[in-house]
């Protein structure tokens, strides 16, 4: 059985009207009431980009029901974190440049950027690139606090990650060799941080950010074997 929750604000969840509620704490407690109610006491978790950080959390909070856990280029640390731009909420400008992705023209202009720079030439159909982009167009709230939260992100990362390795939960490693944004120098650092053994690892040559869309079944047979 596959469980695939939409993080709130992002694709066809809800939104939410405080700003501030979109922090990495309060979406790892929605996670776990959801899993709660759907009377699911332990699972394996598979996490990639921001959705690291709210596993991170989770980590902490209920260590004993994720019986495995799959890292796909997440945030791990600050020296591998190389996001576009370091922006701050009390910046005017900042927020309303991100805010931009809520346009109905620049918003796609911005997504298809996104998709190009964080793949390895995939072709995505005009189907792929709507469901990336229409969601967006409805509440670009948590994308919005996501971008202004980097500086805090980098400051903290430390301590989030001192929550999963102290967890003792069992973790295994996907990685797109060439991801811009997060350096594959990650892999190493919590390989040994961790004591992960090889056969626990997955690096994908060529491959970018985006490793999901690119990689799904090369992904999914490594979770299934393991």
């Amino acid at each position: 059985r596959v469980i695939a929750p939409d993080l709130m604000g992002f694709g066809a969840s809800d939104r939410i009207p405080e700003y501030e509620d979109y922090n990495f704490e309060h979406q790892a407690e929605i996670v776990i009431e959801l899993m709660q109610n759907l009377g699911i006491n332990e699972w394996e978790q598979v996490t990639h980009d921001m959705g690291g950080l709210v596993t991170l959390h989770m980590a902490r909070l209920v260590p004993e029901k994720i019986s495995h856990l799959y890292l796909l280029n997440t945030i791990v640390y600050k020296d591998t974190f190389h996001p576009p731009a370091d922006f701050n909420y009390e910046n005017k400008l900042h927020r309303w440049f991100l805010e931009l992705h809520a346009h109905p023209i620049i918003g796609k202009l911005i997504v298809n950027n996104m998709l190009r720079s964080g793949t390895d030439y995939h072709m995505f159909t005009a189907s792929d690139r709507a469901g990336y982009w229409l969601p967006i167009r409805y509440g670009a709230g948590a994308l919005v606090h996501f971008f202004t939260h980097t500086s805090e992100i980098k400051n903290n990362i430390d301590e989030y990650r001192s929550w999963l390795v102290s967890s003792n939960i069992p973790t295994s490693i996907i990685w797109g060799e060439d991801d811009p944004f997060l350096g594959i120098e990650s892999v190493v650092f919590l390989q040994n941080e961790m004591n992960i053994p090889d056969d626990s690892i997955l690096i994908l040559e060529d491959k970018k950010h985006v490793i999901a869309e690119e990689s799904f079944a090369e992904i999914a047979e490594f979770i299934i074997n393991k």
